[in-house]
């Protein structure tokens, strides 16, 4: 999906997230808690930074929960030239405890379009998943799913509310 608009409107948003409400849903990361080991010890997670592609942007699983990449505790990369980034998530990262909710977090960094400072935190669900895409449109996803909303109806909501397919809201 190409993002032809570089601004979502406050009021869309600020709708979504005040006017739906849904129960959220568990997730399965494949982590044993009778062996406390996970299928895989290290999980390399690819993404891409959208909003005009962010270069040189700081991207990261946010296991800290606070906004901020944390090069020595949590998986950190910056992305290249094309807004791309991969993050090796091992075996510790995986038993952490906000793992389950963890987002992947990109800031920083430079608009490839228009060549200015990205300033801001996008956002994307992790859930153990590769080939993320972390946009405007997938954080107002995540702030959907912190507020007891599914993945899924975060999802159906911002499509309806944009007019696009739900198969494009997470995607490039």
């Amino acid at each position: 999906m190409k993002l032809s608009r570089k601004i979502i409107p406050s009021a869309i948003a600020a709708s979504l997230l005040l006017s739906f409400s849904a129960c959220g849903g568990g997730s399965d990361d494949g982590y044993n808690p009778d062996t406390g080991l996970s299928p895989n010890p290290t999980i390399t997670v690819a993404g891409t930074a959208v909003d005009g592609y962010i270069s040189g942007g700081t991207a990261c699983l946010d296991l800290s929960l606070d906004g901020i990449c944390q090069e020595a505790s949590e998986p950190t990369k910056l992305t290249n030239g094309t807004g791309t980034f991969s993050l090796n998530v091992t075996d510790t990262h995986q038993k952490h405890a906000n793992y389950d909710k963890a987002p992947v977090i990109v800031y920083g960094g430079t608009d490839i379009d228009t060549q200015k400072a990205y300033v801001g935190t996008m956002k994307a669900p992790y859930k153990g998943a590769n080939n993320i895409v972390v946009s405007p449109l997938t954080t107002i996803v995540h702030a959907m799913m912190d507020n007891n909303v599914s993945e899924s109806a975060a999802t159906t909501a911002v499509a309806s509310a944009l007019g696009i397919t739900a198969s494009d809201v997470l995607k490039d």
